[in-house]
């Protein structure tokens, strides 16, 4: 299986390359499309035309390989990609980059949901909207937490009704 990528280690590179999206973003990104089975449309969500280079493919290739196999297996096994130590607030920020980025790669490719599906779009939309100047107290965290989990098990529902599309009955 492969291991996904620290947070502090993919935010760090996307710093340094000075790319447009952050870390959780981006995997919220790669996310949706490996639910939609689009993962490999990543380049043309990520990069303008001539932009993406060797690490770049290194990077996105790894991580959606990554997502693939997690979003895949029975172990329910998918995690979002949110710093793992400092501030409440950073964490309730990734979260909120997370939603944005896994809402914009399912705009993008208007795929046909389920009821289930669309109201767990609706919910990533309010997501989205976060107020990550709440303060640090055990509720927020649990909160968090609680919002943590549902946008986990909504990319395995978005991936599950995906792909049983593509089986035959």
């Amino acid at each position: 299986m492969t291991t996904q990528p620290r947070h502090d280690a993919l935010a760090a590179l996307i710093a340094m390359r000075e790319w447009w999206f952050a870390a959780s973003e981006a995997q919220g990104i790669l996310s949706a499309l490996v639910a939609c089975n689009q993962g490999g449309r990543w380049k043309e969500i990520l990069f303008a035309q001539g932009e993406i280079d060797a690490i770049a493919h290194e990077a996105f290739d790894r991580l959606s390989l990554q997502i693939e196999e997690a979003l895949a297996g029975d172990a329910l096994a998918y995690q979002l990609l949110l710093p793992e130590d400092g501030e409440f607030a950073a964490r309730a920020e990734a979260l909120a980059a997370w939603a944005q980025g896994f809402n914009l790669a399912i705009e993008w490719l208007q795929p046909t949901l389920d009821d289930d599906a669309r109201a767990f779009l609706a919910d990533l939309a309010e997501i989205g909207k976060l107020d990550y100047n709440l303060d640090d107290n055990e509720e927020n965290r649990r909160q968090l937490t609680s919002l943590e989990e549902h946008c986990r098990m909504g990319a395995l529902l978005i991936y599950a009704e995906c792909h049983r599309k593509e089986k035959p009955a």
